[in-house]
């Protein structure tokens, strides 16, 4: 038996300012609209998944927290978002920390993560279940959909850690911060198809 493969595309900066958010706004619901404000948005398409490294701004070791929500939207036949979307759903599909390390620092004159802003080199990553907060379906959809189990990549030695979720169940990803000691955060994504 053979496996296709993946293709990992795109390397995108999350949000263009980074979050200095202090505390976590979104909750699991059905919505006519939603502020993205608060989340940074990536448009799943037709990928399968993606690979996601957390950056931010402050002291070596400081912390900051985020999560992941699945966004299921209206769509076509051929699977994009209209302009016009009236009907969201939010649900929660995993949380995390991420630790900066000043020694995993970006390029000087980036656009993506500039040489003033620091890769987390630990990750921590839990799928949300009914009893953990949030509460969220996240291990249910891994398991009934065999989508295969996200991986956290957390070296803790200066490298920049990288969580990989192979498959996802929305039309979107979502991530939300919480810069809990630290400055500001963000992330790089990359789709895998």
């Amino acid at each position: 038996m053979s496996m296709t493969q993946p293709i990992v595309r795109g390397r995108n900066r999350l949000l263009s300012t980074n979050s200095t958010q202090t505390a976590f706004v979104l909750a699991a619901g059905h919505y006519a609209n939603f502020s993205t404000a608060t989340v940074g948005i990536i448009p799943m398409g037709q990928a399968r998944g993606v690979r996601i490294l957390f950056f931010g701004t402050g002291s070596d070791t400081t912390t900051f927290d985020y999560r992941i929500w699945s966004i299921f939207q209206n769509t076509n036949e051929i699977g994009n978002i209209p302009s016009a979307n009236t009907d969201f759903e939010l649900a929660a599909f995993g949380y995390g920390t991420a630790t900066i390390a000043t020694a995993a620092t970006g390029v000087s004159g980036s656009s993506i993560v500039s040489s003033s802003e620091f890769f987390a080199d630990t990750l921590t990553f839990t799928l949300c279940t009914t009893a953990t907060t949030p509460a969220g379906p996240g291990t249910v959809a891994v398991e009934a959909f065999a989508l295969g189990e996200p991986s956290v990549y957390s070296p803790a030695n200066g490298e920049p850690a990288c969580l990989y979720i192979p498959n996802f169940d929305g039309n979107s990803l979502g991530i939300e911060f919480d810069r809990t000691g630290a400055t500001a955060c963000n992330a790089v994504w990359q789709t895998i198809v």
